[in-house]
């Protein structure tokens, strides 16, 4: 878990400086704007999206260390004006995540939660039309988001295109 968080900390820095605060409006703008990442200490990579902004306090991005098998994560940071202690999530179906800290901080007069859901491949394929729909529960609050269909399904195809060989042309595209 420390390797996600070291990983998820370049998304931290692009979260927070972020000053627009502007969602992409496209499957395709969500692609082009998910980069690599790598650090050569760690010897990875990691595929991070876009910030998605839910108003100002929440920002949502996935992300997945593409050299290592395993399921991407849901990165949440949360900018509320009190601590949350955000312990866990529930999907529609009352499936529960386990949320993985990775900051907790105070930062310009608000408070910063960070935190990534493990979500496998399968549940985001299930939810790139419709969206994600998550509550999150914590000691102080609830919090309630939905993590649009269209930009989970730009991250995937460009995560697909990340696993393809070089030179090869994906069909009906």
């Amino acid at each position: 878990m420390r390797h996600l968080s070291a990983l998820a900390g370049f998304c931290l820095i692009g979260c927070a400086s972020n000053l627009a605060r502007s969602n992409p409006p496209t499957a395709r703008d969500v692609s082009e704007a998910s980069v690599v990442r790598s650090d050569e200490f760690l010897k990875s990579s990691a595929l991070h999206g876009p910030p998605f902004w839910l108003g100002n306090e929440y920002a949502l991005s996935l992300m997945k260390v593409v050299t290592k098998q395993g399921n991407p994560y849901l990165h949440i940071s949360a900018f509320p004006r009190e601590w949350a202690f955000f312990e866990e999530a529930r999907d529609l179906d009352g499936k529960v995540y386990k949320l993985h800290n990775v900051d907790h901080k105070v930062e310009r007069g608000y408070v910063h939660e960070s935190f990534m859901i493990e979500l496998p491949r399968e549940r985001l394929n299930a939810a790139n039309a419709d969206g994600l729909t998550m509550r999150l529960y914590g000691k102080r609050r609830q919090f309630t988001f939905t993590l649009p269909g269209y930009y989970i399904q730009g991250w995937l195809d460009r995560l697909d295109a990340l696993a393809k060989p070089e030179g090869t042309e994906s069909k009906g595209k």
